[in-house]
């Protein structure tokens, strides 16, 4: 059984650590890029079944890369995971197409 691809776009290197550890012990195999400007690329090359971003990164942000995603797939699932927690951050993430927007900190089941 093939597992569910997610990429994962997170600056944050301990928390990058611990989600992705627990996606893969969960079944899944990540793609976990840490720089904004190549979240694209690895879109593209890889064809994730979700992708999961942060949306303050490095050389290009989250809401950014989110609509370039919509551009080539307005199917794929997109979960922005932020410490970006106004009402207008959360709006405009499901502006840019969404699917859900989980504010930082989180629980790990969430």
């Amino acid at each position: 059984m093939k597992k569910a691809k997610v990429l994962y776009v997170e600056d944050e290197v301990f928390l990058a650590k611990i989600v992705s550890e627990t996606l893969q012990g969960r079944g899944y195999d990540v793609i976990l890029e840490s720089d904004g400007g190549k979240a694209l690329d690895q879109f593209t090359k890889e064809k994730p079944d979700v992708c999961v971003l942060d949306i303050m990164l490095p050389n290009k942000d989250g809401f950014a890369i989110a609509d370039e995603i919509r551009e080539k797939d307005v199917h794929v699932p997109i979960i922005f995971l932020s410490a970006k927690s106004q009402t207008s951050d959360v709006v405009n993430g499901f502006k840019t197409g969404a699917n859900d927007y989980i504010r930082k900190p989180f629980s790990i089941e969430e």
